[in-house]
């Protein structure tokens, strides 16, 4: 009884510690870099049709879909730090129910999605693909950090679906590959899947507050 009452105690003094350590400062300016560079490339690429709304959606609005794009920017990086508060424990705790819940969801596309006429994409030139190259590395480095095989894992596959994100909708930009709808994190307009993919960096930015703590940063 002792023995738990102390594994327990000192459980708790771990998460205590990961939720002190800092954030993995690379990796999370980065994000917010993407992310401030995506919406103003919203605003580039919907300014004439919002203004025009050929749809009588925006009501005339200029800036109709900016504000909207960066509403949700505001919430995924809300979810964003959120995520990044919760220790990676959690996550391993927790992993079987978000499973349970990703493949309702899914179950649930055929009766509640919505049909679009395609999605928009934006190639946002070098320094875009340099920043996503830069997150990309950075976040195979913190896998290859953590002390465990479930932080590595997850924070690889979080990677690995970015990466080919990305290198989907620019073989499909420049024509290596045909339409797919894949959007570009970031930068694609569209709620969910940003708050989602911002939540992701959030788990990410945990596991780097794990390495931290193990190294007493």
């Amino acid at each position: 009884m002792r023995y738990e009452t102390a594994r327990l105690a000192d459980f708790s003094v771990l998460e205590q510690r990961e939720r002190k350590a800092p954030l993995d400062q690379p990796f999370l300016l980065t994000v917010l870099l993407l992310l401030g560079f995506g919406v103003i490339m919203v605003l580039s690429a919907s300014f004439p049709r919002a203004y025009y709304d050929p749809g009588h959606v925006t009501g005339g609005s200029a800036t109709y879909y900016f504000v909207r794009q960066l509403i949700f920017a505001a919430a995924g990086v809300g979810a964003m730090l959120f995520a990044a508060r919760l220790p990676i424990s959690f996550y391993r705790r927790t992993a079987p129910y978000f499973m349970l819940l990703t493949l309702a969801l899914l179950a649930l596309v055929p009766f509640i999605g919505v049909r679009a006429n395609g999605s928009r994409r934006w190639l946002g030139a070098a320094l875009a693909l340099l920043l996503f190259a830069a997150l990309i590395l950075r976040g195979y480095r913190i896998a290859l950090q953590c002390r465990d095989s479930f932080g590595a894992l997850v924070v690889a596959g979080i990677t690995t679906q970015l990466a080919l994100q990305v290198f989907l909708n620019v073989a499909v930009v420049t024509n290596l590959l045909p339409c797919t709808g894949i959007s570009l994190p970031f930068f694609s307009y569209g709620g969910t899947a940003l708050i989602i993919q911002l939540a992701e960096m959030g788990i990410v930015l945990s596991a780097s507050r794990d390495i931290m703590e193990r190294d007493g940063v």
